[in-house]
């Protein structure tokens, strides 16, 4: 009894293992029954988005030596070509691909990629059939370390490859563009922080020495004109800087979401710089300068009562705006 329930274990095991075997692996799109050998792709890849696959099916020997076979054995009415990502779970295409100057009877999907079938199945029309050898051209993006297969079938024909390595774009001239956007907004946030400095400076010596006048007038809307200046540049090297890393990582077939930390110039976020940007409008002296020739003419008319408080006014004005540019400089600084 032992003996037939052990033989029963291993025949179960055994038919078991042989499904296992049968069933395709998680890349496969092939039919089971299919084997491998009489098509065979190559790919190319003429730019970032650009794949060329070239195909070439080799139909089995008719069996019949003497009497010849129909005229379309051996030869496919469908061909397929998937591209799948690293692992074989997930399409390998990232939304729709465009097949350029399609074949007859053929168009582009996401699963698979190219499908041609003539919709036909007469062993004798030519038109039945497709041609044993061709090539597409697609256009889409695609994912890193993406691989191919190509299923043919047809008539006495069920053939597939599979593991086609999608080869890799070149990205040499993005890389340099990405490094000279990069090297642009580091320029551009140096100078930023450099005039937010030179702004600061300009009214710590106001408030300090009390140097005020014309002099200090005109100093002051220079300073304003070159942080404005230096903050668009700023805004715009970072837009470019961004452009420049979204089109890397197109062609790297990476995409990464979130802010990218690589082209922020700092450890700020865009949300981070929000708020300075808005604290920054805010420092504005329009009654300064009003001020400031009143005190004159005061002085001028030995008004010193009347200048003394006008006098208190514009230290409060000053020390309301330093505090407020010296909170700004903190702020800026702490996304060294």
């Amino acid at each position: 009894m032992r003996t037939v329930r052990a033989g029963v274990v291993a025949a179960l095991v055994g038919a078991a293992a042989a499904l296992v075997l049968a069933v395709p692996a998680s890349a496969s799109h092939h039919p089971p029954n299919s084997v491998p050998g009489r098509v065979t792709v190559t790919l190319s890849r003429t730019d970032a988005a650009t794949l060329v696959f070239q195909y070439t099916v080799t139909p089995p020997p008719c069996p019949n030596v003497e009497t010849g076979c129909y005229a379309n054995y051996g030869k496919p009415y469908g061909i397929d070509i998937y591209v799948d990502a690293a692992g074989g779970t997930t399409d390998g295409a990232v939304g729709l691909p465009t097949l350029v100057s399609p074949p007859a009877n053929c168009n582009s999907a996401t699963r698979p990629v190219v499908l041609c079938d003539t919709n036909k199945r007469n062993t004798d029309d030519p038109s039945t059939v497709l041609p044993l050898t061709g090539s597409f051209t697609v256009k889409g993006k695609w994912k890193k370390n993406a691989t191919a297969e190509i299923v043919a079938e047809g008539f006495s024909l069920n053939t597939y490859q599979e593991g086609v390595a999608v080869p890799p774009p070149d990205c040499s001239q993005l890389q340099g563009a990405f490094a000279h956007a990069y090297q642009k907004l580091g320029d551009a946030d140096s100078a930023y922080r450099q005039s937010l400095h030179h702004l600061a400076e300009i009214e710590n010596a106001a408030l300090i020495r009390f140097r005020i006048g014309e002099l200090y007038v005109h100093l002051r809307n220079r300073a304003v004109e070159d942080f404005d200046a230096s903050e668009l540049a700023l805004a715009q090297a970072r837009a470019a800087a961004e452009k420049a890393h979204k089109a890397l990582e197109d062609c790297e077939g990476v995409r990464k979401t979130g802010p990218s930390t690589s082209v922020r110039g700092a450890d700020c976020t865009e949300k981070e710089w929000a708020p300075l940007l808005a604290r920054g409008q805010k420092i504005n002296l329009r009654n300064f300068a009003p001020l400031v020739r009143k005190i004159h003419a005061e002085r001028k008319q030995n008004k010193k009562a009347q200048a003394a408080r006008d006098v208190k006014r514009l230290r409060a004005l000053l020390k309301t705006e330093v505090k407020a540019l010296k909170g700004l400089v903190k702020a800026v600084d702490a996304c060294k």
